[in-house]
């Protein structure tokens, strides 16, 4: 039998999950300022936790906008906060195994 796809259901872009850090952190066993750390020092993320070009080229991460008010001003001050998509995932996985973070099996 074929079944007939609409042309919304093909041009639907694919589901990627996607995790905070401190939630990929809790996934992998490591808290989540030694992940911070590790990714640093491997220049996965840069010093103001923004992942690198590369890596979000690479589909390892995105950025979502996220604010904070900033106490005593009437502002909200704007950051990119990095998101690890589940391909990332494995390529944490494998930089926080490499430095020690992780328990090799």
């Amino acid at each position: 039998m074929l079944a007939m796809v609409s042309t919304e259901q093909r041009t639907r872009a694919p589901v990627v999950l996607s995790y905070e850090i401190g939630t990929a952190a809790k996934m992998l066993g490591v808290g989540k300022n030694k992940l911070m750390a590790c990714l640093k020092e491997h220049k996965v993320l840069k010093e103001n936790n923004e992942p690198t070009q590369f890596v979000i080229d690479q589909g390892y991460f995105t950025t979502t906008l996220s604010f904070y008010k900033l106490p005593g001003y009437n502002m909200d001050k704007y950051y990119k906060k990095p998101i690890v998509t589940s391909k990332g995932l494995e390529f944490v996985r494998e930089i926080a195994k490499n430095a020690g973070l992780i328990q090799q099996h």
